[in-house]
């Protein structure tokens, strides 16, 4: 079974969750790491030197999440197959392998780790899969017409399927979670 689909982005519930929890668990980190590398020397000044630098970071990452969605036009093409061996979810966007690729070749040219590092993992989260014993989670939402799975530690795909394809997908998808045994399968 293979389909694609287009995977919205600031109007996507599932996005903005993911984009706020990691945004604040970033926030947290640096938070946690330049307040006291700020406040112990600098008092009162460095605990507010140190907000800055994050609010700074913070805005820049919001205004670059932004930017990517208006590159992309607030959507993501993606293709979708579920086989006998699992579940495998890839980017057909032209685009986003590009800004990928180009970040990495801007990096290198400039000498910044960091940029290189950013391109290399967005472009290795280009294709993702999950083995069906793998598999331990499942999570419809037939409203939305997306199922979330869970694999191992950071291993999650969430299917987007089409009205026409939705019902034939989720039952695929809880047939061969069942056979794996081991899976918990819920629905919203």
């Amino acid at each position: 079974m293979v389909w694609q689909s287009e995977m919205t982005l600031l109007n996507n519930r599932f996005f903005l969750g993911d984009f706020l929890k990691w945004f604040s668990l970033t926030l947290l980190i640096c938070l946690a790491f330049f307040v006291p590398l700020f406040g112990i020397p600098g008092g009162a000044d460095g605990v507010w030197a140190a907000l800055l630098i994050v609010g700074i970071g913070a805005c820049l990452l919001v205004v670059s999440t932004l930017l990517f969605a208006a590159i992309m036009g607030n959507r993501v093409p993606m293709e979708f197959q579920i086989g006998e061996g699992g579940v495998a979810m890839r980017s057909v966007s032209k685009r986003v392998k590009g800004i990928n690729r180009l970040t990495m070749i801007l990096g290198l040219l400039s000498g910044k780790p960091g940029a290189v590092g950013a391109g290399a993992i967005g472009a290795s989260q280009e294709n993702s899969s999950i083995p069906w014993d793998e598999l331990r989670k499942v999570h419809c939402y037939p409203d939305q017409r997306v199922i979330f799975l869970k694999g191992g530690i950071l291993s999650r795909i969430r299917l987007y399927c089409s009205a026409e394809n939705y019902e034939a997908v989720e039952k695929k998808v809880r047939e061969m979670a069942l056979q794996q045994g081991a899976v918990q399968i819920r629905t919203s």
